[in-house]
């Protein structure tokens, strides 16, 4: 481990620190700069300090001496430098020796000369100052450069937005104004004299212009000529006298409407039975040509029982099952009943309205009173 020395005592602040062990061998591959190589250790002056092809001259020769021959070489032990001839100024040599350590000074204990001046004296303390002081403001110029960069990209960005915005909204408008211009051109109108016929137009209007209009009498149909061809538009008839619908008055009220309609639409089939004699199905089949639904089920005869009710069903069998012999279905949940002494049935409910085209009918008698006559069971469909 190195021994740290330091020379406190005497008010000195160089420290001193020794090898442990103190000799290591060392080659410093070094530079002269200005006549001077500095070793990067404190060399032995015991063991001398080696540089292969050259003689180091000692200090009692070179007091005398006072000059270096090419050959020659000078150290000084006591720091570590090794002095050479000018000759070598810039070459680099490999000195080999022994290191003891290094001798390190402040910083303030290290002169400079300002400009060569010898006059002019600063220490390399002094310099570090200055150098920390200026790299400090050179700093916070620096943050206060990169707040100003970040600042105006941040201004670009946003104005490279706002030039975005103000693009895509002039784009916007223009898109709004041509699809306007369209839907004028495709709305405009303009009324020409009518025609008797449609192949009146192309005679009677050889050059048609865009957004022409005109009526042909024998049908009252409008023609409008969109640029290529005349296209229908509306009907006069129709837009003055529009047709009647179930929700819409026209020619006729919608109430008219629908009650003429609903009456067109409803078709009744009927079951005539006059005096049956026994319970059972009565030789009476009905085949319904459409399809549709069953609104109402009235049932009644023209002379009443007397003894007990009388109960019928009736029954559907689809086409295919009927040319089949399939089984009939029962429409009923409750069957139509006659009871004593009443002329009509109330109390039958239907629990199967659809009807199917070609749907075969027929009635089921399940009880009955030997003195009823007249049965009559009407079916109503709306198809």
């Amino acid at each position: 481990m190195p021994r740290l020395q330091t020379q406190l005592q005497y008010n000195d602040p160089s420290i001193v620190i020794w090898r442990d062990p103190p000799y290591i061998d060392r080659s410093d591959s070094l530079p002269v700069i200005n006549g001077i190589i500095t070793l990067l250790e404190i060399p032995s002056s015991q063991d001398r300090v080696r540089i292969a092809g050259m003689v180091e001259v000692h200090i009692e020769d070179f007091i005398h001496k006072n000059t270096l021959d090419p050959d020659e070489f000078h150290v000084n032990y006591g720091n570590g430098q090794i002095q050479f001839h000018p000759s070598h100024e810039g070459k680099t040599f490999l000195c080999e020796y022994k290191g003891k350590g290094q001798i390190l000074l402040p910083a303030s204990r290290v002169y400079a000369m300002v400009e060569r001046s010898p006059d002019i004296v600063k220490t390399l303390q002094d310099i570090i100052d200055e150098m920390l002081h200026h790299l400090s403001k050179y700093n916070m110029k620096l943050l206060e450069i990169n707040n100003a960069i970040s600042a105006a990209t941040q201004a670009a960005v946003e104005a490279n937005l706002s030039a975005d915005h103000a693009n895509k909204a002039a784009q916007t408008a223009l898109n709004a104004a041509d699809q306007a211009l369209v839907v004028i051109r495709d709305a405009m109108k303009i009324y020409k004299v009518p025609v008797n016929n449609f192949g009146d137009l192309a005679t009677t209007y050889p050059r048609p212009e865009l957004g022409w209009t005109v009526m042909v009498r024998n049908t009252g149909n409008i023609y409008r000529w969109d640029g290529f061809d005349w296209i229908l538009i509306e009907n006069f008839t129709q837009a003055a006298f529009p047709i009647a619908s179930r929700t819409v008055n026209g020619l006729m009220s919608k109430e008219d409407f629908i009650a003429f309609h609903d009456k067109l639409e409803l078709k009744t089939l009927i079951f005539l039975v006059g005096k049956p004699k026994l319970t059972g199905v009565p030789p009476l089949v009905s085949s319904f040509p459409f399809a549709g639904e069953i609104k109402n089920i009235k049932a009644f005869c023209l002379h009443s029982g007397s003894f007990q009710p009388t109960e019928i069903e009736i029954q559907k069998i689809s086409e295919a099952n009927f040319k089949n012999n399939g089984i009939w279905d029962n429409i009923l949940t409750d069957n139509i009943s006659f009871p004593i002494g009443s002329l009509v049935s109330n109390t039958h409910t239907v629990s199967d309205h659809k009807v199917n085209t070609n749907d075969y009918f027929r009635l089921n008698i399940t009880d009955l009173d030997s003195e009823i006559q007249g049965i009559t069971v009407q079916i109503d469909i709306q198809i």
